[in-house]
């Protein structure tokens, strides 16, 4: 490449290249129009306000009657609408319009800001946890001053994006990330391979670098930027060898848009695979990608709801959005991972400091009228589609102990045993027979998979949660794919797993469609293998090569090594 060209280095999170312009994405306390308001025009200044109070204020209180909320949502809903009356907040924004002859939006702004700095520095928790209720407010009453439609003002901006702009932030959260679908690239601060923003990034096809160090401080608005996320680099103002490098790039990504494949493939031996795939949302469900695919192996339905959060209290909503993913795979099996909200995922706002601690199912269980209203809204949504045995499946996430998978399954056989009552259905034989598995994410489940086996269907294997768990980490560690996906001491985790089951085992994490770990994981017995739709086809092509004796042989030897390195040894020398 050309010397002359700055390079960031960062992690390759998304595979693919994006050449464009560079968008800085800021929160939408730092996007706010600032202007100063003559004196005559006051009076109008604050009449803005109002109404954009007025219209926070209704749209709040259409909340809480237009759906049935819990004593505990209700609660947080009328405290928000009490914020509105907050003379903290609301007079000292008109003093500030009126004092300092400024736009509505910039007086908010600096009083959100410094209210939040204030209940941040507080010790106790309960305060520190209103800062993003307060946020949430500023940001309806921010939308209502600006006219933005659906009033996410950032949103709106991605809207509006042209389609090769590479985003640029220092993170994105995963409710943010599901509208942006039409970007050519992203780079972030912040974040690793295995959070949220990236998973959603592989399943949509946006090339994406994360931990990229002085991001922000480096790149500028408008500046011309090739993102390589196939190494982790972003150069800044490339050359025009670079430039015949994407050209070269986007010819061969041309000729692989229009390639689909027919699951299973079979290897070189005779053995089966099936290649399955993971969705986030219902658009994703029309991709070409995907037709011959074996099914969805997870379709991860917390985004659903936090693209649309009025559906965590709209029963009716929820059942139309399953109906319409029934209608859109003609057929297709699909697995529903239960919501797996908690950590980089933000939670409803019904849930309290100690239930923000929570994830998967144990906040599930701590919310049972959500974990009810969704496997409701789902077995209706199946009986109405007049789905076959098998075609809807049920998986549980982030399970730990027995209990908490027996909890589900009694919850489950009390929804269906409700909707025949109430359906008149004569027997559980009119009813489609819809599995129920769990996903393996925690050393726990490795170490009770036995016990395990006699209360599921199947089993799919969360890797990102496992390998982050096995080590200790965080999701979102900035932590290159090297150090987290090669550890040794996952795959032996993986093989107790396996050896320990007769039941169907599928892997949906990320080293399910590294090529160098293909034949591993064969090696270890899997056979399913679910995968974003961009990596079917690399996948699909890769299979035929390979034999199951020869994969059970490099299989042996890494289950063998002590190292990262090690492991990494064998691998290149079965190139």
């Amino acid at each position: 490449m050309n010397t002359t060209v700055r390079v960031l280095e960062g992690i390759p999170a998304a595979p693919g290249m994006a050449l464009g312009r560079a968008f800085i994405l800021r929160t939408p306390l730092e996007t706010v129009p600032r202007y100063s308001i003559a004196p005559s025009a006051l009076p109008g200044e604050l009449e803005r306000f109002r109404r954009a109070i007025q219209t926070s204020r209704e749209q709040m209180e259409s909340l809480l009657t237009g759906v049935e909320l819990d004593d505990e949502l209700r609660a947080i809903f009328e405290a928000q609408l009490m914020v509105l009356e907050d003379p903290l907040l609301i007079d000292q924004t008109r003093e500030r319009i009126s004092d300092r002859q400024i736009n509505a939006e910039q007086a908010l702004a600096v009083e959100i800001n410094s209210i939040s700095e204030f209940l941040l520095k507080s010790k106790e928790a309960i305060f520190r946890e209103r800062v993003a209720d307060l946020e949430d407010i500023g940001n309806r009453l921010l939308s209502n001053l600006m006219d933005v439609p659906g009033g996410d003002i950032r949103a709106e901006q991605i809207r509006k994006l042209p389609p090769d702009a590479i985003l640029v932030a220092d993170d994105i959260s995963p409710s943010l990330m599901l509208h942006i679908r039409f970007v050519g690239g992203i780079a972030v601060e912040s974040g690793g391979v295995t959070g949220h923003m990236a998973i959603l990034s592989r399943s949509r096809g946006i090339p994406c670098v994360v931990g990229v160090r002085d991001l922000l401080n480096t790149v500028s608005d408008g500046m011309d930027i090739l993102l390589d996320a196939e190494n982790g680099r972003l150069c800044l103002q490339p050359g025009e060898a670079e430039r015949r490098q994407y050209a070269g790039y986007l010819k061969t990504r041309r000729r692989e848009a229009t390639r689909t494949i027919t699951s299973p493939v079979n290897t070189a031996c005779g053995q089966s695979i099936a290649l399955w795939t993971n969705l986030s949302d219902v658009d994703e469900t029309t991709d070409d990608r995907i037709q011959g695919a074996s099914g969805v192996g997870l379709f991860r339905t917390e985004f659903l709801y936090l693209k649309n959060r009025k559906l965590f209290n709209d029963y009716t909503g929820q059942k139309n959005i399953y109906g319409q993913i029934f209608q859109n795979l003609h057929g297709q099996t699909v697995t529903f991972r239960l919501l797996d909200v908690g950590g980089d995922k933000r939670l409803p706002a019904s849930a309290n400091v100690h239930q923000r601690q929570l994830r998967g199912i144990r906040f599930l269980l701590a919310n049972r009228w959500l974990l009810e209203s969704q496997l409701r809204a789902i077995y209706e949504a199946a009986l109405d589609a007049e789905i076959g045995d098998g075609i809807c499946r049920l998986m549980v996430p982030m399970v730990s102990t027995v209990e908490e998978m027996e909890a589900v399954r009694h919850s489950f056989d009390t929804v269906r045993s409700q909707v025949h009552q109430e359906r008149a259905m004569a027997s559980i034989e009119q009813a489609p027979v819809i599995p129920l598995g769990m996903m393996v994410e925690t050393p726990a489940a490795v170490l009770m998979c036995d016990a395990f086996a006699q209360r599921v269907d199947f089993y799919s294997i969360g890797t990102n949660d496992l390998a982050e768990l096995v080590l200790g980490l965080a999701r979102d560690t900035s932590l290159p794919p090297e150090e987290l996906y090669y550890q040794p001491a996952l795959f032996r985790m993986l093989s107790r797993l396996v050896c320990a089951t007769s039941l169907p085992v599928t892997v949906c994490g990320e080293i399910g469609a590294r090529l160098d770990l293909l034949p591993v994981l064969m090696g270890l017995g899997i056979r399913q293998f679910s995968m974003p739709p961009a990596s079917l086809y690399k996948c699909a092509m890769a299979i035929p090569d390979l034999e199951i004796a020869a994969c059970e042989a490099l299989c042996a030897k890494v289950l063998q090594a002590n190292s990262v390195g090690e492991l990494r040894a064998l691998l290149d020398e079965n190139k």
